[in-house]
C-alpha cells in the first residue's frame, strides 16, 4: 500500500509541474505539425489501385530488362576509340535484379489482393512517426536525473530521510513513478499518432498490413503488431536509460549537473556507438567489438525486428537483452548503495 501511495505522491508532484505540461503541449503540436507536413508534400495517389498496377507493371518491366542485361541502368556506356559502345557490367547488377524481383513479387501480389501499401494510411502514418518517441524519451532522461537531485538541492531531503530504514521505500517510489510515467507518455504518443493517422487519412487501409520477401514468398505482416513490438522495444530502452539516469542523479545531487552528465553520456554514447557502427560496414574492422558490451548498441531492440538490422554483426536479441539486464541491475544496484549509505547535512 505505501509503494503505491508514494507512487501516486510521486506522479501529483510530476504533472503538477509546469513543464510536464508544456511537454504534452509540445508533443501535440509535433505530431500535429507533422502530420500536416506530410499531408502537404507527400501526395496520395489519385486511384491507389490503378498506380499499384502500373507499379507491378513498371517493377517487372525493369526485372526482365536487367535479367536480360539490356537495362541502361544495368551497366555504364564507354567509347574504345574508335566508336564503338562497350557495355561494362555494373557489379551491382545482381543486387539491383533482387531488388526488383522483391518488389516485382510485392507489387503484383498488393495488386492482386487489393493492399493498399503504395498509399500512406492512418498505420503508416503512425509508422512513420516513430520518431516522435524521441521527445519521450528526452524529456524522462531530464526527469530521471533531477528526480533525487531536486529532493538534495532544494533541501526536501532532510525531511525525507529522518527514518533512514525508508530510504530505499523512498528511491524505489521515485524510480516507479518515473516507469509509470514513462509508459504513460509511450501510451499517448502512440494514441496521438494513431487518432491524428485516421483524422489525416481515413480508414481506407484500416488493416494496417505491410508486405516482405522470404525465401521466395511474399509475407503478409501487421504494421499495427510491428508497431506496438516498437514501443514495446523503446520501453525497454527508458528502463535502461532511466536507471542509468537516476543513478547519476543520486552521485551527483545536483540536478543541473546530473541532467547535463545524463544527456551527454546517452547521446555520446549513441553518436560514438552510429560512428563505430558505419565505420565497421564501411571497412571491415573488428578491433571495436568492445562496443558491444556497452548498453548503447544494444538498447535499440527494434533493430531486431524483420525491417531492421543489427548496429554490429554477431549481436542477437539474446545478446542485447542479457547486456541491458546487466545494466539494468548494476545501475540500480549503485543508486540504492549510494543512497542509503550517504550522510545526509
Amino acid at each position: 500500500m505505501w509503494i503505491l501511495l508514494m507512487i501516486k505522491n510521486e506522479i501529483i508532484k510530476s504533472f503538477s509541474r509546469i513543464k510536464t505540461i508544456v511537454f504534452l503541449i509540445i508533443l501535440l503540436v509535433a505530431i500535429i505539425g507533422s502530420g500536416i507536413i506530410l499531408k502537404l508534400i507527400v501526395p496520395q495517389p489519385a486511384d491507389w489501385r490503378a498506380d499499384l498496377k502500373q507499379q507491378a507493371l513498371s517493377n517487372q518491366a525493369m526485372l526482365e530488362s536487367y535479367t536480360a542485361g539490356t537495362s541502361d541502368t544495368a551497366g555504364t556506356s564507354d567509347t574504345d576509340g574508335t566508336g564503338d559502345t562497350i557495355i561494362v557490367n555494373d557489379p551491382n547488377a545482381e543486387a539491383y535484379t533482387n531488388y526488383f524481383e522483391e518488389q516485382a513479387s510485392i507489387s503484383q501480389y498488393a495488386a492482386d489482393h487489393e493492399i493498399p501499401i503504395n498509399k500512406i494510411t492512418a498505420w503508416t502514418f503512425a509508422s512513420s512517426l516513430e520518431g516522435i518517441v524521441n521527445l519521450v524519451f528526452i524529456f524522462m532522461i531530464v526527469a530521471a536525473a533531477e528526480c533525487v537531485a531536486f529532493e538534495y538541492s532544494s533541501g526536501n531531503i532532510r525531511y525525507l530521510l529522518i527514518k533512514p530504514k525508508t530510504r530505499w521505500k523512498l528511491l524505489t517510489g521515485k524510480f516507479l513513478s518515473l516507469i509509470t510515467s514513462a509508459l504513460f507518455f509511450l501510451l499517448v504518443t502512440f494514441l496521438l499518432t494513431v487518432i491524428m493517422g485516421f483524422i489525416f487519412y481515413g480508414f481506407d487501409g484500416a488493416k494496417g498490413i505491410s508486405l516482405s520477401v522470404e525465401n521466395g514468398h511474399v509475407i503478409e505482416s501487421s504494421l499495427v503488431g510491428n508497431l506496438l513490438l516498437t514501443y514495446l522495444a523503446e520501453f525497454v530502452k527508458l528502463l535502461v536509460v532511466i536507471s542509468l539516469a537516476m543513478m547519476i542523479s543520486v552521485l551527483l545531487k545536483s540536478g543541473i549537473l546530473s541532467i547535463l552528465l545524463s544527456v551527454g553520456v546517452v547521446f555520446s554514447g549513441y553518436i560514438l556507438t552510429s560512428i563505430l557502427s558505419t565505420l565497421s560496414a564501411l571497412i571491415n574492422i573488428s578491433n571495436v567489438d568492445w562496443i558491444k558490451y556497452t548498453p548503447f548498441p544494444n538498447l535499440n531492440l527494434a533493430q531486431y525486428l524483420p525491417s531492421g538490422s543489427p548496429a554490429f554483426p554477431g549481436m542477437t536479441l539474446g545478446f542485447s537483452a542479457i547486456v541491458l539486464l546487466v545494466y539494468f541491475i548494476l545501475f540500480n544496484s549503485v543508486s540504492y548503495t549510494v543512497f542509503s549509505k550517504r550522510d545526509v547535512y
